[in-house]
């Protein structure tokens, strides 16, 4: 996929053929790029989600939970 000019181009593998799709209307152009710009994002905010959750450091459920050892 590669912007030239006013148009967008897709080069893709369609029953072992290669199809070269061209994108000239402006708006369906800004709906695609759209689009993937915004899967991209869900993406890298779901890694950021997983990463923070799976590494999480046990200090951070419990910052302030301290032991007392209260003699009998």
């Amino acid at each position: 996929m590669h912007l030239q000019g006013y148009s967008l181009i897709f080069n893709v593998l369609m029953e072992n053929q290669d199809v070269m799709i061209v994108v000239k209307n402006p708006t369906f152009m800004a709906h695609v790029v759209s689009k993937g710009m915004r899967m991209d994002m869900e993406t890298y905010n779901g890694h950021l989600w997983m990463s923070f959750m799976l590494y999480l450091p046990l200090n951070y459920l419990f910052p302030i939970m301290t032991i007392f050892h209260i003699p009998i």
